[in-house]
């Protein structure tokens, strides 16, 4: 290995370009913790790659302009967390909550790494109220295992649990059936880009397209609704409506 070069290996025009997409890709990540232990192979891809393309190509990938990904914090627990996943292992989680001055101590069964809008979230068992609870690793102090305590199998699944919302919450119950109409315009942003699988047209005019959703009214689902501002109506259920519109009273009192 020790004389490898990119060039020993044949490949065409078509198939350095994908390799140069990939490793400009890689190495925007190469400073996250858990990708670190890798940082060396990483730079040699990019490296490597990156002396083909200047010695035998003109065109480079300048005219791909790459979402920069931001350091994200919590992200030294990754490497520990997949461990503990991996072997079931009961963690004791040291934990301050946004809202809290004060730290919080849970031992958690530890089921599932969530990235959601740059942020990883644990989701697990929670040892004492036996409850599947969620944890951001931004808020994470101090992890450390907890050998005497058996860990849970669970038959926790990940595609059920977030089946029926968008972001990382989702409620127990039966959630609602969201009507939601759009002007014509952002409606079709919307049908190239849904918003959750459960999207449906329901109906479509010269000026509006009307969509029904089957997820709960969580937070996320709220703030993209009014991040969507007067190119959409909540028209179902009422309840949302009603909280809609008080957010829109709350925000109107801050002008």
């Amino acid at each position: 290995m020790q004389n490898y070069t990119i060039d020993n290996i044949p490949l065409n025009d078509e198939e350095i370009q994908s390799l140069t997409f990939a490793a400009t890709l890689l190495d925007q990540f190469k400073e996250i913790d858990i990708f670190r232990k890798f940082t060396g192979s990483v730079q040699k891809i990019v490296d490597a790659v990156n002396i083909h393309r200047a010695t035998k190509e003109k065109n480079t990938l300048d005219f791909i302009d790459f979402e920069k990904v931001p350091y994200l914090k919590g992200s030294e627990y990754l490497d520990v967390l997949i461990k503990a996943i991996r072997q079931k292992k009961v963690i004791h989680v040291v934990y301050r909550a946004f809202h809290s001055e004060k730290d919080h101590h849970h031992d958690i069964h530890p089921y599932l790494l969530k990235e959601y809008r740059n942020r990883w979230y644990l989701i697990g068992l929670h040892d004492y109220f036996q409850k599947i609870r969620i944890y951001g690793l931004d808020r994470i102090v101090k992890i450390e295992e907890v050998p005497k305590k058996k860990y849970q199998v669970s038959n926790f699944s990940p595609e059920q649990y977030f089946k029926n919302t968008i972001g990382i919450f989702s409620p127990a119950e039966e959630p609602p059936e969201i009507i939601l109409e759009f002007n014509k315009d952002a409606g079709q942003y919307l049908i190239t880009q849904p918003i959750h699988e459960s999207q449906q047209i329901v109906s479509e005019t010269n000026e509006k397209i009307t969509f029904s959703f089957k997820v709960h009214p969580t937070v996320e689902m709220i703030q993209l609704i009014l991040g969507r501002g007067s190119d959409v109506k909540v028209i179902e259920p009422q309840s949302l409506q009603d909280e809609i519109i008080t957010k829109v009273h709350e925000l109107m009192k801050l002008y």
